[in-house]
């Protein structure tokens, strides 16, 4: 294994947040975040060059942000990473996390005896889940829900 020194002698070192203290893990995941940052300006770049083609005037809406393209790799990855997919593959990817302004109970910890009310639902299947404990995933991914 080798450590990490620094920039080689003479150069300036553009990733200011690297030191020669910083882990393996802590660079990934420097690296995974700029990663990141380049999908959401690339997103909203792209949204903005289609809309130019009309002229309709400024969309009513907003832009992506860095959280929420953090939340759809999230929720997306692990679906493709998974050999069962059942309800994602069906129903071709259009699984999308939607707020509501009424609180429901989520379908998953319900089934598992658990009382969880959450205000977020699948706008495709119109089902309550919860995002954090990974209920969303687990909604679309396993066939015994």
């Amino acid at each position: 294994m080798h450590n990490f020194i620094g920039a080689p002698n003479g150069k300036s070192s553009e990733a200011v947040h690297i030191t020669p203290a910083s882990t393996p893990l802590s660079v990934l995941l420097l690296f995974f975040a700029e990663i990141v940052r380049m999908l959401v300006v690339e997103t909203n770049s792209y949204y903005h060059q289609f809309l130019d083609n009309f002229e309709d005037g400024p969309s009513p809406q907003r832009e992506v942000t860095e959280a929420e393209m953090f939340l759809f790799l999230a929720l997306t990855l692990p679906a493709a990473a998974s050999n069962n997919t059942r309800r994602l593959d069906t129903h071709h990817n259009k699984h999308w996390p939607g707020s509501s302004n009424t609180k429901w109970r989520c379908r998953v910890c319900s089934v598992g005896g658990v009382k969880q009310t959450v205000i977020l639902r699948c706008v495709k299947c119109d089902v309550a889940l919860c995002v954090d404990r990974k209920c969303f995933e687990d909604y679309h991914t396993k066939t015994n829900l």
